[in-house]
């Protein structure tokens, strides 16, 4: 019997009987909404949690332990460590949702062949040896990532297991192993991938922060199989993605090391204990090649980490009616994309989602993060984790929100969408909104999880009690501070995570920006003009780069031949002031209203009138509401377009602006 702790440490606890928790939750959160409901902790967790607690020695009970996931000595019998720890959160439900509907999933959309295999196809990089650490899920998180590069033709890469065993973040050290969440939340962070040339395997405890080599930003949850012959999807993602990061149990009474080939067909657990990728299958590897024949033919083909003196030359293969593997949730990293796609990352939640929770009536949420602007940037992309394959999205930016109003100040904008998959996905933004150093904004976001009923992912402090009263930490590095994450029913009003006694939540929900610096010129074309916010502020910018577009309206400075764009919507009438003063070159500043290029009038224009050749535009405005869409609704009010012509393309400028009225 162990008690789980959370957030709730002084205001719940509960028993847990029959490997299952639930929290519902009345009376802790100042709400007149229904009760909130925290999703169920995985049982395989609990399992190894309670046997870590009770110090059971597992070193010599390889068939009844260590396939249920046990990590301390992990050994196989032959000296070959393991190191999976199950992940708190439980993702079975994806198997269920895959049994009442055939959507929701990796399709096949050809004709998939009999065999397959990424050896073949030069798709991967080199066995690796973790030797004697409880490193397996970094050796098959890194040997993933390496894979979708190669598939991607992103090239050659050998990334750090080092410093993502060493600087996972959770509480326990280099050796005590992890699993596809840990590796996820190391790399949504930017803490890594960095280069194994950088920090080499093995240093235990010798790893320091280093800038990623690349930035992870999309990751998919493979829903388990439903049957023996269930592979389609499995395969599918394969063709798409490369390797494929999977857990199994391993245990070596299974392993017919003659044939390379492993059937695990023990009943009564449900488990695993290792972490390894799939690279392929073959439809007609023969049954008879397993020490206890399956079934049926079919294998899978599994890059292991175990070194090139292990099975063939380190791959083995695994019976497609192998009793656990396949059974669990499976990942694939998308291609981690260049580490200069993005200057910054707002987050709350390093630790990434340990739970999640919803409302026992819905199955859609709210969910906000308030962060503060630290340069004058450009709030580019969204991240977010969506629980269910057709997770309905509407993402809100709000600029200038007050403390404890995530809907408050500007929407500057909003967007929605719906997922093919389940996972980790960031969306970039239709309208790059403009920030100024020390602006409150928020990332709003409201969730839909057709058939779940936990649509928020959060962030927490994970304790685990054992019956001799004994904590057991997983997750205790997650902190939170008021005014940082909040929730809501129904959007409308809304509550601070820390508002819960001894509090730790926070909803996992990241920011994207490029500095004001590096944005330009993308802002060249006026399809694509930067949002400016706000009744004043100022920018400092480059327009390197910059081109003219043909349709672009004529005016007396006709000698112009490059331009940049911004708009901007005043929330009130008045008068408004831009210029470009404390630009190092001569400016021309032109405004404009419409909603087309080609249907663009001019309202203001100047040349001279600042100082130094730089220019001044005061001019009277209509509140209003933009409308930046390819189809403007009749009766649209005003839309002020802002341009600079600068007189060359080798300087920088300042574009300042100010209202009254």
């Amino acid at each position: 019997l162990i008690e789980v702790l959370s957030l709730f440490q002084d205001l719940t606890r509960v028993a847990v009987t029959s490997l299952i928790l639930c929290f519902s939750i009345e009376g802790a959160f100042a709400s007149t909404d229904p009760k909130i409901d925290l999703a169920p902790i995985n049982p395989a967790f609990l399992r190894w949690m309670e046997r870590k607690s009770n110090n059971v020695d597992t070193k010599n009970a390889v068939r009844t332990l260590l396939r249920d996931g046990a990590t301390e000595s992990k050994n196989s019998g032959d000296g070959k460590e393991y190191g999976l720890i199950p992940e708190p959160f439980d993702t079975s439900y994806l198997k269920a949702l895959r049994k009442k509907t055939t959507s929701g999933t990796v399709k096949a959309r050809s004709v998939i062949p009999a065999r397959y295999d990424l050896r073949e196809k030069g798709l991967l990089t080199s066995i690796k040896n973790q030797g004697t650490n409880g490193t397996c899920w970094a050796h098959a998180a890194c040997g993933v990532l390496e894979s979708s590069l190669l598939k991607a033709g992103e090239g050659i890469y050998d990334f750090s297991e080092n410093n993502m065993a060493n600087l996972h973040g959770f509480d326990w050290d280099f050796n005590k192993g992890g699993n596809a969440g840990v590796a996820s939340a190391y790399l949504l962070r930017w803490s890594g991938p960095v280069l194994e040339s950088q920090d080499p395997y093995p240093n235990v405890g010798g790893s320091i922060p280093l800038a990623p080599a690349r930035h992870v930003q999309n990751i998919r949850w493979i829903p388990g199989r439903t049957s023996y012959t269930d592979n389609d999807h499995i395969k599918q993602a394969v063709l798409d993605y490369g390797a494929i990061y999977v857990n199994y149990c391993h245990d070596d009474s299974y392993l017919a090391s003659d044939h390379k080939s492993y059937c695990f067909d023990l009943s009564g657990t449900n488990d695993t204990n290792h972490a390894v990728a799939i690279v392929g299958w073959d439809d007609n590897y023969p049954a008879s090649k397993f020490r206890n024949v399956p079934a049926g033919n079919g294998a899978f083909i599994m890059r292991n980490s175990w070194g090139i003196g292990y099975g063939e030359n380190g791959y083995f293969y695994v019976s497609y009616y192998d009793k656990i593997f396949g059974w669990h949730t499976m990942h694939a990293f998308l291609p981690p994309e260049e580490a200069d796609n993005y200057d910054s990352i707002y987050q709350y939640d390093p630790l990434g989602k340990v739970g999640s929770f919803g409302w026992t009536d819905k199955e859609a949420g709210w969910g906000a993060n308030i962060f503060v602007a630290e340069n004058a940037e450009s709030i580019a992309a969204v991240g977010f984790y969506a629980l269910v394959p057709g997770t309905i999205y509407t993402i809100y930016v709000y600029s200038g929100c007050n403390s404890n109003e995530p809907r408050s100040g500007t929407l500057c904008c909003s967007q929605n969408g719906v997922t093919s998959l389940a996972g980790y996905f960031t969306v970039p933004l239709n309208t790059n909104v403009l920030v100024q150093e020390g602006t409150r904004f928020s990332i709003v976001l409201k969730l839909t999880t057709p058939g779940y009923g936990y649509p928020l992912a959060v962030e927490y402090s994970l304790i685990t009690i054992n019956k001799d009263g004994e904590e057991e930490p997983f997750s205790t590095k997650a902190t939170a501070s008021p005014g940082q994450s909040f929730y809501s029913y129904s959007g409308n009003s809304w509550t601070d995570f820390t508002n819960v006694e001894d509090s730790s939540w926070n909803f996992c929900c990241k920011a994207y920006t490029k500095s004001v610096s590096t944005l330009f010129p993308i802002n060249d074309n006026f399809a694509d003009a930067m949002l400016l916010s706000g009744e004043s502020g100022g920018i400092s910018a480059s327009n390197v780069g910059a081109t003219f577009e043909t349709d672009e309206p004529q005016h007396e400075y006709s000698s112009a031949t490059t331009s940049v764009w911004w708009k901007w919507t005043p929330t009130k009438s008045g008068s408004v002031t831009f210029s470009t003063e404390g630009s190092s070159f001569d400016t021309i500043l032109a405004v404009y209203t419409g909603s087309t290029l080609s249907s663009l009038e001019q309202y203001a224009l100047d040349d001279d009138k600042g100082s130094n050749q730089t220019s001044i535009c005061t001019f009277e405005v209509v509140a209003g509401t933009t409308y930046y869409k390819v189809e403007v609704p009749s009766g649209y009010t005003k839309v002020i377009f802002c341009r600079m012509n600068p007189g060359n393309n080798n300087n920088n400028w300042d574009n300042k602006w100010n209202q009254t009225g």
